[in-house]
Order: C-alpha cells, then sequence, then structure tokens
C-alpha cells in the first residue's frame, strides 16, 4: 500500500472550476493550506475547500470525480468513479 498523498481542492462552484494542490506525504502542510483557503474563502459560498488524501492523484479524482467532471450529468460521473 502506498503512502497517503494530501491534495487541497479548491472548487469554485460559479466557474465550474478545481484547482488541485498536491502536498504529497507532508500533513502538515496540507493542513497548514487547508486552513488557510478556509479563511481566504469562509465568507464566499461560491467556494468549497476540501483536504483529501489518496494513494494518487488519479485515484483522488476518481473518487471525487464530480469536481473534475464539470458539464457532465451524475449518470457520467458515476460511470466514471466505476471504471465503466
Amino acid at each position: 500500500m502506498s503512502p497517503t498523498q494530501h491534495f487541497l481542492l479548491i472548487h469554485h462552484r460559479g466557474g465550474n472550476s478545481t484547482e488541485v494542490r498536491p502536498f504529497g506525504e507532508d500533513e502538515q502542510a496540507a493542513l497548514d493550506a487547508y486552513e488557510a483557503a478556509e479563511l481566504a474563502h469562509m465568507d464566499d459560498e461560491d467556494y468549497k475547500v476540501l483536504l483529501v488524501g489518496a494513494e494518487s492523484e488519479e485515484a483522488m479524482r476518481v473518487t471525487h470525480a464530480s469536481y473534475f467532471c464539470l458539464g457532465t450529468d451524475r449518470l457520467d460521473v458515476i460511470e466514471l468513479s466505476l471504471g465503466v
């Protein structure tokens, strides 16, 4: 099993885009960046900030596909997540 990789996701609902900031195995740097991003966007409902741990960026993009499959319907996202 691979060590957990940490990713900060900043999703802009209005702009329909997601910024990915990888932190590798540096959990403390990821937590610090998460806290800063939460503070920066706490009054803006157009943004959603997530801190995600996964084996790889590819795995994270599958488990959180709804943030990356913008403009597709929910069935497409489910099929992508299942590898269909």
